[in-house]
């Protein structure tokens, strides 16, 4: 919740507090603004709530909130000065048809770009696009009159959500992503009105809230929130950790990778290179020689040596 004084603003949706986050890069040099991140949901619905306590002192009948977005003036809300605190949601614009009123909501629209060359760009100008992207509220002390119209602004909301595409090369840097819009009109009820002047100058506010919305990516880009981390890959986490799913995942992989390991073909043993027969038969033959010389020295060593006389028979004796 964005404060300033007494006086507290918030952005909310479903009746919840948008989640707020602060550029700690700039610093705030007045202290009666102050400036916020949002995250901004297509087609969602939102409401400006504006409370203001019982320890906030009067010094006026009023207080004027002038809420504007995307640059332009929406609506107009006061709170007269009472006992007692306020706690109220600016949920949309107010229109009267004959005896009812109606209340076209606020909404979110996200914004489409369009490439180079299409035949509906057409370029901005660079305050317009500075604006587009900011829900604006400021506080005003006003003072109530009577028999004259006040001299404090009209609001002109029909302008609201006219800008739904805008040029890539423009939007490039720039973390616009969303503009705001009106919704279907729905009835409800009527409340009064007053003719009131500012009671200081209409230039100077006491307070001003700024809420820049944008989509969740954009707010990684500009780092005020974490971009979501990587996933770490299941073989690398412990076995512990794993989910019941994780383990059924697991095993459906391991017996599908065995099937498919089970129907792949086998592959065929390679045929036995044969020698070429010319080099066989020298082989043989050479074998064959090697083996008869070892039997003929075999057979040598092992022939026992006799010793016996010797006879010459050519001798006269």
């Amino acid at each position: 919740m964005a404060i300033i004084g007494h006086i507290q603003a918030k952005i909310i949706v479903n009746r919840q507090p948008l989640q707020e986050h602060e550029d700690e890069e700039v610093e705030d040099e007045n202290p009666d603004a102050v400036v916020k991140y949002i995250e901004a949901t297509s087609g969602a619905k939102f409401g400006i709530n504006i409370i203001v306590p019982m320890s906030y002192r009067f010094l006026s009948d009023g207080l004027l909130f002038e809420i504007s977005l995307d640059g332009t003036y929406a609506c107009g809300e006061i709170l007269p000065r009472r006992p007692r605190a306020w706690d109220v949601t600016f949920s949309g614009v107010e229109t009267p048809n004959a005896d009812e009123r109606y209340l076209r909501p606020f909404m979110f629209s996200e914004i489409k770009a369009l490439e180079e060359g299409s035949i509906h760009m057409g370029k901005l100008q660079q305050d317009t696009l500075d604006a587009i992207g900011i829900i604006t509220v400021k506080a005003f002390r006003a003072t109530k009159i009577y028999g004259r119209v006040g001299n404090a602004r009209r609001a002109n909301p029909m302008g609201l959500g006219q800008i739904t595409e805008i040029a890539e090369k423009q939007l490039k840097g720039a973390n616009v992503t969303h503009t705001a819009k009106l919704g279907e009109k729905q009835k409800c009820n009527p409340r009064g009105s007053w003719e009131i002047d500012y009671t200081d100058d209409g230039d100077s506010p006491i307070a001003s809230f700024e809420f820049k919305y944008c989509s969740r990516k954009a707010l990684q880009a500009m780092l005020l929130i974490p971009r979501t981390p990587s996933p770490v890959p299941l073989e690398l986490r412990p076995v512990e950790g794993w989910t019941l799913e994780e383990l059924r995942e697991t095993a459906r992989n391991h017996v599908a990778a065995r099937a498919e390991s089970e129907s792949r073909p086998q592959a065929k043993p390679e045929p036995k290179v044969e020698p070429a027969r010319g080099v066989k038969r020298e082989r043989d033959e050479e074998y064959d020689a090697i083996m008869r010389s070892a039997r003929v020295k075999k057979s040598k060593a092992n022939t026992p040596i006799i010793d016996e006389e010797i006879i010459d028979l050519c001798s006269d004796d």
